[in-house]
């Protein structure tokens, strides 16, 4: 079953507060947020996801590669002058730790505006997993 997206709010004690949060569901398992499009996020990761219920569990971790670019690319991070390439909510260049969830674009790696350390360090990389 794919994940949806709810909206649902509660009256507090003697109508004294209002409560509103989005569930992501699937039926059996639900998650819960506070913001739209954060559970929006969410639920696109958890329909990215390949489907285990029915299926045999893949024995390398290469079932992920479509949805790497949810959670890795160059983003503009206030503060610094330069677009820094994010994976795993830190730099490659290990200047800065991100704690929400920005927006990442994927490509235009070498640009001029992107940080030397992140692109040396991605092409590095690069060449390692090509063999070049």
């Amino acid at each position: 079953m794919k994940w949806s997206v709810q909206y649902d709010n509660d009256v507090g004690p003697d109508d004294d507060g209002f409560w509103e949060w989005w569930n992501v569901s699937d039926g059996h398992k639900s998650f819960r947020s506070k913001n739209r499009e954060d559970a929006k996020w969410l639920c696109n990761i958890l329909n990215a996801l390949p489907d285990t219920e029915n299926s045999v569990p893949p024995r390398t971790r290469d079932h992920f590669t479509d949805i790497t670019e949810l959670f890795e690319g160059w983003s503009w991070l206030i503060g610094s002058r330069k677009w820094h390439y994010i994976r795993n909510k830190k730099t490659l260049c290990k200047r800065y730790m991100i704690l929400g969830n920005p927006k990442l674009e994927q490509g235009n790696d070498n640009s001029p505006d992107n940080c030397k350390e992140c692109i040396k360090k991605l092409t590095k990389e690069r060449e390692k997993t090509n063999g070049t």
